[in-house]
Protein backbone atom coordinates (compact mmCIF):
# COMPACT_ATOMS: atom_id res chain seq x y z
CA UNK A 1 0.00 0.00 0.00
CA UNK A 2 1.28 3.30 -0.87
CA UNK A 3 0.46 6.06 1.90
CA UNK A 4 1.58 9.31 2.93
CA UNK A 5 2.60 10.28 6.46
CA UNK A 6 1.90 13.31 7.90
CA UNK A 7 3.15 14.47 11.60
CA UNK A 8 1.59 17.21 13.00
CA UNK A 9 3.87 18.65 15.84
CA UNK A 10 1.72 20.98 18.06
CA UNK A 11 2.45 22.69 20.89
CA UNK A 12 0.88 20.11 23.12
CA UNK A 13 0.16 17.05 21.24
CA UNK A 14 2.56 15.59 18.50
CA UNK A 15 0.02 13.33 16.08
CA UNK A 16 0.56 10.93 13.48
CA UNK A 17 -1.85 10.37 10.41
CA UNK A 18 -1.42 7.83 7.69
CA UNK A 19 -3.49 8.65 4.64
CA UNK A 20 -4.07 6.01 1.54
CA UNK A 21 -2.83 7.94 -1.53
CA UNK A 22 -5.03 7.69 -4.55
CA UNK A 23 -4.85 8.69 -7.87
CA UNK A 24 -7.34 11.62 -7.43
CA UNK A 25 -5.84 13.39 -4.73
CA UNK A 26 -8.47 12.44 -2.24
CA UNK A 27 -7.73 12.20 1.41
CA UNK A 28 -10.09 10.33 3.28
CA UNK A 29 -9.93 8.79 7.04
CA UNK A 30 -6.77 8.35 8.11
CA UNK A 31 -5.38 4.53 8.60
CA UNK A 32 -3.16 5.58 11.56
CA UNK A 33 -4.02 7.99 13.92
CA UNK A 34 -2.31 8.48 17.09
CA UNK A 35 -0.51 11.03 19.25
CA UNK A 36 1.96 11.41 21.68
CA UNK A 37 2.83 14.71 24.08
CA UNK A 38 4.55 17.37 22.86
CA UNK A 39 8.25 17.17 25.20
CA UNK A 40 7.63 20.12 26.86
CA UNK A 41 9.98 21.81 29.44
CA UNK A 42 8.78 22.29 33.16
CA UNK A 43 8.63 26.25 33.64
CA UNK A 44 7.19 29.04 35.33
CA UNK A 45 4.09 30.74 34.11
CA UNK A 46 3.74 32.02 30.31
CA UNK A 47 7.44 29.75 29.96
CA UNK A 48 6.51 27.70 26.77
CA UNK A 49 9.33 25.76 25.36
CA UNK A 50 10.28 22.23 24.23
CA UNK A 51 12.68 19.87 24.63
CA UNK A 52 14.33 19.61 20.59
CA UNK A 53 16.27 16.65 21.66
CA UNK A 54 13.18 14.76 23.04
CA UNK A 55 11.26 15.82 19.85
CA UNK A 56 13.42 15.13 17.23
CA UNK A 57 13.70 11.35 19.26
CA UNK A 58 9.79 11.14 18.93
CA UNK A 59 9.73 12.59 15.31
CA UNK A 60 11.87 9.64 14.01
CA UNK A 61 9.98 6.96 16.19
CA UNK A 62 7.08 8.25 14.42
CA UNK A 63 8.12 8.44 11.44
CA UNK A 64 9.58 4.50 11.58
CA UNK A 65 6.46 3.77 13.11
CA UNK A 66 4.53 5.19 9.61
CA UNK A 67 7.03 3.00 7.44
CA UNK A 68 5.61 0.36 9.26
CA UNK A 69 2.46 0.70 8.78
CA UNK A 70 2.91 1.40 4.42
CA UNK A 71 3.85 5.12 4.36
CA UNK A 72 6.03 5.84 1.57
CA UNK A 73 6.70 9.50 2.19
CA UNK A 74 6.55 11.85 5.22
CA UNK A 75 4.94 15.90 5.15
CA UNK A 76 5.47 17.41 8.50
CA UNK A 77 3.14 19.89 9.77
CA UNK A 78 4.34 22.61 12.45
CA UNK A 79 2.86 25.27 14.34
CA UNK A 80 4.75 28.13 13.14
CA UNK A 81 7.02 31.11 15.07
CA UNK A 82 8.44 28.42 17.06
CA UNK A 83 12.17 29.35 17.55
CA UNK A 84 15.43 27.22 18.36
CA UNK A 85 19.28 27.53 17.38
CA UNK A 86 21.37 25.00 16.57
CA UNK A 87 24.75 24.14 15.61
CA UNK A 88 27.07 22.81 12.14
CA UNK A 89 26.03 19.42 13.49
CA UNK A 90 22.75 20.02 14.14
CA UNK A 91 22.64 19.60 18.26
CA UNK A 92 20.32 22.09 19.61
CA UNK A 93 22.10 25.08 21.80
CA UNK A 94 18.77 26.24 23.10
CA UNK A 95 15.23 24.71 23.86
CA UNK A 96 12.20 25.44 21.17
CA UNK A 97 10.61 28.83 22.35
CA UNK A 98 6.97 28.13 21.10
CA UNK A 99 5.11 30.62 19.68
CA UNK A 100 3.19 30.92 22.69
CA UNK A 101 6.12 31.98 24.98
CA UNK A 102 5.15 34.75 27.11
CA UNK A 103 8.78 35.24 28.91
CA UNK A 104 9.98 37.86 26.15
CA UNK A 105 7.54 39.98 27.32
CA UNK A 106 8.66 40.21 30.68
CA UNK A 107 12.41 41.12 28.93
CA UNK A 108 11.07 43.18 26.01
CA UNK A 109 12.61 46.41 27.24
CA UNK A 110 16.30 44.82 27.24
CA UNK A 111 15.89 42.39 24.04
CA UNK A 112 14.18 45.57 22.13
CA UNK A 113 16.39 47.89 20.84
CA UNK A 114 15.17 51.87 21.92
CA UNK A 115 14.98 53.00 18.28
CA UNK A 116 12.62 50.01 17.33
CA UNK A 117 10.48 50.60 20.34
CA UNK A 118 10.13 54.45 18.97
CA UNK A 119 9.70 53.40 15.85
CA UNK A 120 7.23 51.09 16.13
CA UNK A 121 4.98 53.49 17.85
CA UNK A 122 4.72 55.59 14.40
CA UNK A 123 4.63 52.61 12.29
CA UNK A 124 1.96 49.49 12.48
CA UNK A 125 4.08 47.42 10.66
CA UNK A 126 6.87 47.73 12.54
CA UNK A 127 4.64 47.38 15.97
CA UNK A 128 3.32 44.04 14.67
CA UNK A 129 6.86 42.68 14.02
CA UNK A 130 8.81 43.81 16.96
CA UNK A 131 5.38 43.07 19.15
CA UNK A 132 6.18 41.01 22.14
CA UNK A 133 4.03 38.37 20.61
CA UNK A 134 5.85 38.50 17.05
CA UNK A 135 8.50 35.76 16.44
CA UNK A 136 11.14 38.25 15.90
CA UNK A 137 11.51 39.15 19.87
CA UNK A 138 11.58 35.64 20.53
CA UNK A 139 14.69 35.34 18.31
CA UNK A 140 16.54 38.42 19.63
CA UNK A 141 15.88 37.25 23.03
CA UNK A 142 17.81 33.83 22.08
CA UNK A 143 20.41 35.66 20.22
CA UNK A 144 21.66 37.03 23.67
CA UNK A 145 22.05 33.79 25.39
CA UNK A 146 24.35 32.87 22.03
CA UNK A 147 26.50 36.55 22.42
CA UNK A 148 30.35 35.49 22.11
CA UNK A 149 30.15 32.28 19.88
CA UNK A 150 31.52 33.38 16.28
CA UNK A 151 28.27 34.47 13.61
CA UNK A 152 28.64 31.44 11.85
CA UNK A 153 29.04 28.84 14.58
CA UNK A 154 25.29 28.18 14.61
CA UNK A 155 22.13 28.96 13.38
CA UNK A 156 19.20 30.40 14.88
CA UNK A 157 15.38 30.65 12.98
CA UNK A 158 11.95 28.91 13.26
CA UNK A 159 11.35 25.09 13.92
CA UNK A 160 10.92 23.71 10.40
CA UNK A 161 14.58 25.12 9.76
CA UNK A 162 16.42 22.92 12.08
CA UNK A 163 13.99 19.78 10.87
CA UNK A 164 14.96 20.94 7.37
CA UNK A 165 18.86 21.23 8.56
CA UNK A 166 18.82 17.74 10.66
CA UNK A 167 17.36 16.27 6.92
CA UNK A 168 19.23 17.76 4.67
CA UNK A 169 22.31 19.63 6.12
CA UNK A 170 21.32 22.66 4.12
CA UNK A 171 20.59 25.79 6.41
CA UNK A 172 17.03 25.88 4.68
CA UNK A 173 13.57 27.81 5.62
CA UNK A 174 10.20 27.18 4.55
CA UNK A 175 8.53 29.99 2.95
CA UNK A 176 4.82 30.00 4.77
CA UNK A 177 7.65 29.87 8.15
CA UNK A 178 9.63 32.62 6.85
CA UNK A 179 6.80 35.16 5.85
CA UNK A 180 5.46 35.68 9.61
CA UNK A 181 8.68 36.11 11.08
CA UNK A 182 8.96 40.02 10.33
CA UNK A 183 12.76 39.49 8.87
CA UNK A 184 11.41 38.27 5.19
CA UNK A 185 8.90 39.89 3.20
CA UNK A 186 5.96 37.68 2.01
CA UNK A 187 5.90 39.23 -1.08
CA UNK A 188 9.34 38.74 -2.01
CA UNK A 189 11.07 36.18 0.22
CA UNK A 190 13.98 38.65 0.60
CA UNK A 191 15.05 40.01 4.05
CA UNK A 192 13.74 43.39 5.13
CA UNK A 193 16.75 45.71 6.18
CA UNK A 194 15.13 47.95 7.94
CA UNK A 195 14.23 45.66 10.05
CA UNK A 196 17.54 43.33 10.36
CA UNK A 197 19.01 46.52 11.49
CA UNK A 198 16.83 47.42 13.81
CA UNK A 199 16.89 43.99 15.65
CA UNK A 200 20.54 43.98 15.78
CA UNK A 201 20.61 40.43 14.32
CA UNK A 202 23.29 39.34 11.52
CA UNK A 203 22.19 39.26 7.91
CA UNK A 204 23.62 35.51 7.85
CA UNK A 205 20.79 34.83 9.89
CA UNK A 206 18.49 34.26 7.19
CA UNK A 207 18.62 30.91 5.48
CA UNK A 208 17.75 30.17 1.79
CA UNK A 209 14.20 30.07 1.69
CA UNK A 210 12.30 26.78 -0.05
CA UNK A 211 9.66 25.86 -1.17
CA UNK A 212 6.70 24.24 0.93
CA UNK A 213 7.11 21.19 -1.33
CA UNK A 214 10.08 19.66 -2.55
CA UNK A 215 12.80 16.75 -1.90
CA UNK A 216 13.91 17.56 1.85
CA UNK A 217 16.08 14.01 2.21
CA UNK A 218 14.51 12.01 4.69
CA UNK A 219 13.84 11.37 8.31
CA UNK A 220 14.10 7.73 9.74
CA UNK A 221 14.40 6.77 6.08
CA UNK A 222 11.05 7.93 4.56
CA UNK A 223 11.42 10.83 2.29
CA UNK A 224 10.81 14.05 3.60
CA UNK A 225 8.35 15.67 1.02
CA UNK A 226 6.59 18.60 2.82
CA UNK A 227 7.30 20.89 5.61
CA UNK A 228 4.08 22.74 6.07
CA UNK A 229 2.83 25.78 8.91
CA UNK A 230 -0.06 23.89 10.68
CA UNK A 231 -2.94 26.91 10.00
CA UNK A 232 -2.03 27.56 6.11
CA UNK A 233 -2.37 23.42 5.94
CA UNK A 234 -5.65 23.39 7.48
CA UNK A 235 -6.56 26.05 5.45
CA UNK A 236 -5.53 23.71 2.53
CA UNK A 237 -7.65 21.02 4.07
CA UNK A 238 -10.50 23.39 4.10
CA UNK A 239 -10.49 24.36 0.62
CA UNK A 240 -12.18 27.71 1.41
CA UNK A 241 -10.63 29.45 -1.41
CA UNK A 242 -13.86 30.69 -2.70
CA UNK A 243 -15.99 33.83 -2.71
CA UNK A 244 -16.67 34.48 0.44
CA UNK A 245 -15.16 31.16 2.10
CA UNK A 246 -13.68 31.50 5.77
CA UNK A 247 -11.56 29.26 7.47
CA UNK A 248 -11.32 29.08 11.96
CA UNK A 249 -8.95 26.46 13.65
CA UNK A 250 -10.34 26.31 17.25
CA UNK A 251 -7.66 24.73 19.45
CA UNK A 252 -5.53 26.24 21.79
CA UNK A 253 -5.71 29.18 20.14
CA UNK A 254 -8.43 30.62 17.51
CA UNK A 255 -7.34 31.31 14.22
CA UNK A 256 -9.21 32.92 11.42
CA UNK A 257 -8.57 32.52 7.77
CA UNK A 258 -8.90 34.03 4.62
CA UNK A 259 -7.78 32.93 0.80
CA UNK A 260 -6.35 36.60 -1.13
CA UNK A 261 -4.87 34.94 -3.92
CA UNK A 262 -1.91 35.52 -5.38
CA UNK A 263 -0.96 38.34 -3.13
CA UNK A 264 -0.82 39.21 0.49
CA UNK A 265 -2.82 41.76 1.53
CA UNK A 266 -1.24 44.00 4.16
CA UNK A 267 -3.46 44.65 6.82
CA UNK A 268 -1.32 44.49 9.71
CA UNK A 269 -2.58 48.30 11.35
CA UNK A 270 -6.16 46.25 11.20
CA UNK A 271 -4.31 43.63 14.01
CA UNK A 272 -4.38 41.44 10.71
CA UNK A 273 -1.58 39.83 9.45
CA UNK A 274 -0.98 38.28 5.64
CA UNK A 275 0.41 34.86 5.76
CA UNK A 276 2.04 32.78 2.75
CA UNK A 277 -0.35 29.47 2.20
CA UNK A 278 2.19 27.75 0.26
CA UNK A 279 5.30 28.60 -2.54
CA UNK A 280 5.75 25.43 -4.61
CA UNK A 281 8.30 26.37 -7.98
CA UNK A 282 8.01 29.88 -7.98
CA UNK A 283 4.00 30.19 -7.27
CA UNK A 284 2.26 31.12 -4.11
CA UNK A 285 -0.64 31.45 -2.58
CA UNK A 286 -1.76 34.18 0.39
CA UNK A 287 -4.29 34.22 3.04
CA UNK A 288 -4.88 37.17 5.85
CA UNK A 289 -5.44 35.82 9.34
CA UNK A 290 -6.73 37.52 12.88
CA UNK A 291 -6.18 35.27 15.99
CA UNK A 292 -5.83 35.32 19.51
CA UNK A 293 -2.88 32.89 21.06
CA UNK A 294 -5.44 31.22 23.69
CA UNK A 295 -9.48 30.75 23.37
CA UNK A 296 -10.11 27.12 23.23
CA UNK A 297 -7.60 26.39 26.44
CA UNK A 298 -10.34 28.48 28.46
CA UNK A 299 -12.80 25.78 28.10
CA UNK A 300 -9.50 23.32 28.40
CA UNK A 301 -9.23 24.96 31.80
CA UNK A 302 -12.94 24.93 32.89
CA UNK A 303 -12.82 21.41 32.22
CA UNK A 304 -10.24 20.52 34.21
CA UNK A 305 -11.27 22.52 37.28
CA UNK A 306 -14.73 21.20 37.44
CA UNK A 307 -14.02 17.73 36.25
CA UNK A 308 -16.17 18.43 32.89
CA UNK A 309 -15.70 17.16 29.39
CA UNK A 310 -16.33 19.55 26.79
CA UNK A 311 -19.37 17.85 25.97
CA UNK A 312 -20.66 17.80 29.73
CA UNK A 313 -20.27 22.17 29.66
CA UNK A 314 -21.61 22.40 26.48
CA UNK A 315 -24.88 20.07 28.07
CA UNK A 316 -24.50 22.64 31.55
CA UNK A 317 -24.41 25.84 28.52
CA UNK A 318 -27.81 24.55 27.88
CA UNK A 319 -29.19 25.07 31.52
CA UNK A 320 -27.95 28.49 31.36
CA UNK A 321 -30.13 31.30 32.20
CA UNK A 322 -27.97 34.47 31.50
CA UNK A 323 -24.86 34.35 29.48
CA UNK A 324 -21.71 35.88 31.16
CA UNK A 325 -18.90 37.96 29.19
CA UNK A 326 -15.91 36.42 29.61
CA UNK A 327 -12.72 37.33 27.65
CA UNK A 328 -11.71 34.03 26.36
CA UNK A 329 -7.75 34.82 25.81
CA UNK A 330 -5.61 34.06 29.04
CA UNK A 331 -2.38 35.67 27.50
CA UNK A 332 -4.36 39.06 25.82
CA UNK A 333 -5.55 39.61 22.55
CA UNK A 334 -3.70 39.66 18.92
CA UNK A 335 -6.90 41.38 17.42
CA UNK A 336 -7.84 43.88 18.24
CA UNK A 337 -4.39 44.29 20.47
CA UNK A 338 -5.24 44.36 24.37
CA UNK A 339 -2.28 42.37 26.37
CA UNK A 340 -4.48 42.91 29.33
CA UNK A 341 -7.79 41.95 27.83
CA UNK A 342 -7.35 37.62 29.65
CA UNK A 343 -9.24 36.39 31.69
CA UNK A 344 -12.50 38.63 32.86
CA UNK A 345 -15.40 37.51 33.48
CA UNK A 346 -18.10 40.39 33.29
CA UNK A 347 -22.27 39.91 34.37
CA UNK A 348 -21.46 38.22 37.62
CA UNK A 349 -24.62 37.75 40.19
CA UNK A 350 -26.01 35.81 43.15
CA UNK A 351 -27.56 33.08 41.00
CA UNK A 352 -24.22 32.66 38.94
CA UNK A 353 -23.51 28.74 38.63
CA UNK A 354 -21.45 26.76 36.40
CA UNK A 355 -23.96 26.59 33.43
CA UNK A 356 -23.84 30.83 33.07
CA UNK A 357 -20.03 30.47 32.96
CA UNK A 358 -20.39 27.30 30.37
CA UNK A 359 -22.57 29.40 28.23
CA UNK A 360 -20.63 32.42 28.75
CA UNK A 361 -17.21 30.57 27.58
CA UNK A 362 -18.84 29.61 24.89
CA UNK A 363 -20.30 32.77 23.64
CA UNK A 364 -17.81 34.63 23.96
CA UNK A 365 -15.42 32.71 22.00
CA UNK A 366 -17.73 32.50 19.14
CA UNK A 367 -18.38 36.35 19.43
CA UNK A 368 -14.47 36.71 19.21
CA UNK A 369 -14.25 34.80 15.89
CA UNK A 370 -17.09 36.56 14.11
CA UNK A 371 -15.44 39.96 15.57
CA UNK A 372 -12.31 38.53 13.48
CA UNK A 373 -14.34 37.29 10.52
CA UNK A 374 -16.05 40.91 10.18
CA UNK A 375 -12.37 42.31 10.32
CA UNK A 376 -11.02 40.35 7.66
CA UNK A 377 -14.65 40.74 5.28
CA UNK A 378 -13.77 44.67 6.15
CA UNK A 379 -10.12 44.03 4.47
CA UNK A 380 -11.00 42.00 1.39
CA UNK A 381 -15.04 43.05 0.71
CA UNK A 382 -16.42 39.40 1.22
CA UNK A 383 -19.19 38.76 2.66
CA UNK A 384 -18.77 35.73 5.03
CA UNK A 385 -20.81 33.02 3.34
CA UNK A 386 -19.17 29.49 4.24
CA UNK A 387 -17.35 29.35 7.43
CA UNK A 388 -15.52 26.11 7.77
CA UNK A 389 -13.86 24.97 11.22
CA UNK A 390 -11.65 22.52 12.35
CA UNK A 391 -10.24 22.05 15.87
CA UNK A 392 -10.83 20.63 19.07
CA UNK A 393 -14.13 22.72 19.21
CA UNK A 394 -15.33 21.79 15.72
CA UNK A 395 -16.57 18.82 17.86
CA UNK A 396 -18.83 21.10 19.29
CA UNK A 397 -22.55 21.45 17.77
CA UNK A 398 -23.23 24.89 20.07
CA UNK A 399 -20.22 26.68 19.40
CA UNK A 400 -21.18 26.00 15.13
CA UNK A 401 -24.89 27.24 15.94
CA UNK A 402 -23.65 30.85 17.67
CA UNK A 403 -20.78 31.00 14.99
CA UNK A 404 -23.22 30.81 12.56
CA UNK A 405 -25.95 32.49 14.29
CA UNK A 406 -23.09 35.70 14.98
CA UNK A 407 -21.37 35.78 11.40
CA UNK A 408 -24.30 34.65 9.07
CA UNK A 409 -22.55 31.94 7.21
CA UNK A 410 -23.23 28.35 6.86
CA UNK A 411 -20.70 26.51 8.87
CA UNK A 412 -19.53 23.33 8.12
CA UNK A 413 -17.01 21.03 10.04
CA UNK A 414 -13.76 20.01 8.72
CA UNK A 415 -12.41 18.17 11.10
CA UNK A 416 -9.77 18.05 14.05
CA UNK A 417 -7.22 16.26 11.59
CA UNK A 418 -7.16 19.38 9.24
CA UNK A 419 -3.39 20.31 9.49
CA UNK A 420 -2.92 16.91 8.46
CA UNK A 421 -5.11 16.59 5.48
CA UNK A 422 -3.86 19.66 4.20
CA UNK A 423 -0.49 18.65 4.39
CA UNK A 424 -1.14 15.60 2.94
CA UNK A 425 -2.88 16.79 -0.20
CA UNK A 426 -0.18 19.39 -0.49
CA UNK A 427 1.84 16.23 -0.41
CA UNK A 428 0.00 14.28 -3.02
CA UNK A 429 -0.78 17.04 -5.69
CA UNK A 430 3.15 18.07 -5.28
CA UNK A 431 3.88 20.32 -7.83
CA UNK A 432 0.22 20.12 -9.58
CA UNK A 433 -1.30 21.44 -6.56
CA UNK A 434 -3.44 24.66 -7.06
CA UNK A 435 -5.80 26.51 -4.80
CA UNK A 436 -8.83 25.26 -7.59
CA UNK A 437 -7.70 21.86 -8.00
CA UNK A 438 -7.56 21.30 -3.87
CA UNK A 439 -11.02 21.88 -3.54
CA UNK A 440 -13.31 19.06 -2.66
CA UNK A 441 -9.90 17.31 -2.11
CA UNK A 442 -10.68 16.54 1.71
CA UNK A 443 -13.51 14.88 3.12
CA UNK A 444 -15.64 16.78 5.87
CA UNK A 445 -17.40 14.81 8.95
CA UNK A 446 -20.80 13.99 7.54
CA UNK A 447 -22.39 16.08 9.73
CA UNK A 448 -20.92 19.14 8.07
CA UNK A 449 -23.28 21.69 7.75
CA UNK A 450 -25.07 24.14 10.14
CA UNK A 451 -27.38 27.45 9.75
CA UNK A 452 -29.28 29.68 12.15
CA UNK A 453 -29.88 32.74 11.23
CA UNK A 454 -30.56 36.27 12.71
CA UNK A 455 -31.32 39.99 11.87
CA UNK A 456 -28.41 41.64 10.27
CA UNK A 457 -28.53 44.38 11.78
CA UNK A 458 -28.62 42.36 15.52
CA UNK A 459 -25.79 40.07 14.88
CA UNK A 460 -23.51 43.60 13.75
CA UNK A 461 -24.56 45.09 17.14
CA UNK A 462 -23.75 42.11 19.09
CA UNK A 463 -19.82 42.13 17.89
CA UNK A 464 -19.85 45.77 17.77
CA UNK A 465 -20.79 45.64 21.50
CA UNK A 466 -18.50 43.02 21.85
CA UNK A 467 -15.44 45.16 20.74
CA UNK A 468 -16.45 47.83 22.98
CA UNK A 469 -15.88 46.22 25.59
CA UNK A 470 -12.44 44.38 24.76
CA UNK A 471 -11.35 47.84 23.72
CA UNK A 472 -12.13 49.29 27.15
CA UNK A 473 -9.48 47.05 28.51
CA UNK A 474 -6.97 50.03 27.47
CA UNK A 475 -4.95 50.28 30.45
CA UNK A 476 -2.00 48.36 29.62
CA UNK A 477 0.36 49.85 32.41
CA UNK A 478 -2.31 50.42 35.03
CA UNK A 479 -3.57 46.67 34.66
CA UNK A 480 0.08 45.78 34.85
CA UNK A 481 1.06 47.70 38.25
CA UNK A 482 -2.22 46.89 40.16
CA UNK A 483 -1.06 43.32 39.21
CA UNK A 484 1.76 43.67 40.68
CA UNK A 485 1.05 45.43 43.77
CA UNK A 486 -1.19 42.67 43.98
CA UNK A 487 0.84 39.77 43.69
CA UNK A 488 3.00 41.61 46.25
CA UNK A 489 0.57 42.15 48.70
CA UNK A 490 -0.73 38.13 48.47
CA UNK A 491 3.48 37.39 49.10
CA UNK A 492 3.08 39.17 52.06
CA UNK A 493 0.35 37.40 53.07
CA UNK A 494 1.48 34.32 52.40
CA UNK A 495 4.59 34.63 54.71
Amino acid sequence: MAGIAVIDVGSTWTKLYVYRETGDCTIGEPLVSKKHPTPRLPGPPGYSRLNPGELWRLLEGLAREAARAGADRLAVSLHRSSVVAWDREGRPLSPVIVWDDRKVAEQYGSVVPLAARLLSIVSRGLRAVFSPEAALPRMMMLARTLEGRPGRDYYLWTLDSWILYRATRSYLGEASHAAVTGLVHPATLKPIGIVLGLSGLPGEIVPEITDTYGDYGSLAGLGLEVVSSDQQAALVASGAFGRGEYKASMGTGLFVDKYTGASPVMATGRGLIPLLVASIRGRRWYALEGFTASAGVLLDILSSLVSKSIGELEELAGRAEHPLIVIPSLQGLQYPRRRMARGAVLGLTRNTGLPELALGAFTSIALHAAAITAALSRATGEEPRILRIDGGLSKSTLMARLLSLLTGARVEIVGQDAPARGSALLACMGTGFSPEKAQGKTLPEKSSGVEVSAPRRLREEAVEAWLRVVKGFSGDREWRELLGLVRLLAKIMGR
